[in-house]
């Protein structure tokens, strides 16, 4: 029984892969899947990677390899950072590309909310996780979801798909009231990431019994 026990603890990771992320409601991920079963339809097969319907969320901070003995105190920081931030309403509208239509690398669905309550919530994670993560030249929040990721594309299939994100660049897919954050982690295999929960954080006035 030792033995095992110390085969065991010697296969332990000793990082977790991290990311801090909203979930989006199923009904709103069936939505975007059909857009995703549209835009394949029509483009080369294996000329996007696609992101699995049941992946689909709002990345707020991706963190990388975090060593599993600093997680608890990450949990604390980003606890107390989000502690006085209240639910709030967030729309998915539009689809577009990084880094732009005509020369696109990642397919993405907007995400918009009336109070730029998310953007608040993102600039207080970034404070709360800098001791924990590179620092990171400055970019610009811009609320996302990545629909999949362009391999490669031949000029008249740019030019399609350029046609097509004109189309749905206004179109809406759902609305939901967010009422909790993430802390995801994201496992690397041969079948792709597999990400699950480490930690939840409640938003104030929400409470984990209530819900």
């Amino acid at each position: 029984m030792n033995g095992d026990a110390k085969t065991s603890n010697q296969t332990e990771p000793e990082y977790y892969r991290l990311f801090i992320a909203i979930r989006i409601p199923e009904q709103i991920q069936n939505e975007l899947a059909a857009i995703q079963v549209g835009l394949q339809a029509r483009l080369p097969a294996a000329s996007v990677t696609w992101t699995k319907p049941e992946q689909l969320h709002v990345t707020l901070k991706f963190l990388g390899n975090v060593p599993i003995g600093q997680i608890e105190a990450l949990k604390d920081q980003v606890g107390n950072a989000l502690k006085n931030c209240f639910p709030f309403e967030l729309r998915a509208q539009q689809v577009g590309a990084f880094p732009d239509t005509r020369s696109p690398r990642v397919l993405w669905t907007g995400l918009h909310d009336a109070q730029g309550t998310l953007a608040e919530i993102h600039q207080r994670i970034e404070l709360a996780v800098s001791q924990f993560t590179p620092k990171e030249a400055h970019e610009k929040f811009h609320a996302h979801v990545t629909l999949g990721r362009v391999k490669h594309l031949k000029a008249q299939d740019r030019k399609m798909l350029f046609e097509l994100l004109s189309k749905m660049s206004r179109q809406f897919f759902g609305e939901w009231r967010v009422q909790e954050i993430e802390l995801m982690r994201s496992q690397l295999s041969s079948h792709g990431a597999l990400h699950s929960c480490v930690s939840k954080f409640y938003l104030s006035a929400v409470s984990a019994a209530g819900l």
